[in-house]
């Protein structure tokens, strides 16, 4: 009970900063460690929380969540085409991961992000190193593709 109590203190703690006054929602899904549907809760140009709902085929299969609050880099390329950005983006997050042996894991990703504006959607990369903190100590590295359109 106190675990579960724990993980929700932590995921409101990266998620809720970033619910308030969102500008724009995307929604799609990741394909990649772990794959599931997903959202771009925009804040402004330069920032987003990003959440999923996924499944990961690991050693243990499970249902995971993830919760990101990310920080986009613009203009270290400079697209051709005036229909696209390609910001690079970091971030800091939680991953719970519910099961057998469930755990609780400090993220960071990082990752290039293709924006194109008409019509709105955007393609990512990401690879997110992976702290577990609960209920061991313990390492990972997950990433993949993630495709949201905007609304």
């Amino acid at each position: 009970m106190k675990s579960r109590i724990l993980v929700t203190v932590i995921v409101l703690c990266v998620v809720a900063p970033g619910m308030s006054s969102a500008n724009e929602l995307g929604l799609g899904f990741k394909i990649g460690e772990p794959t599931g549907v997903g959202a771009k809760i925009w804040k402004s140009p330069g920032n987003s929380v990003n959440l999923a709902l996924a499944y990961s085929t690991g050693a243990n299969d499970q249902v995971t969540l993830l919760g990101d609050y990310v920080f986009y880099k613009y203009n270290l390329f400079n697209p051709e085409h005036e229909n696209i950005e390609i910001p690079l983006y970091y971030g800091i997050g939680v991953m719970v991961r519910m099961g057998e042996k469930g755990d609780v894991g400090a993220r960071i990703p990082v990752g290039v992000d293709f924006l194109f504006a008409d019509p709105a959607f955007d393609i990512s990369f990401e690879v997110a190193p992976t702290l577990y903190v609960i209920p061991e100590t313990d390492f990972g590295v997950y990433g993949g593709l993630g495709i949201y359109y905007t609304f």
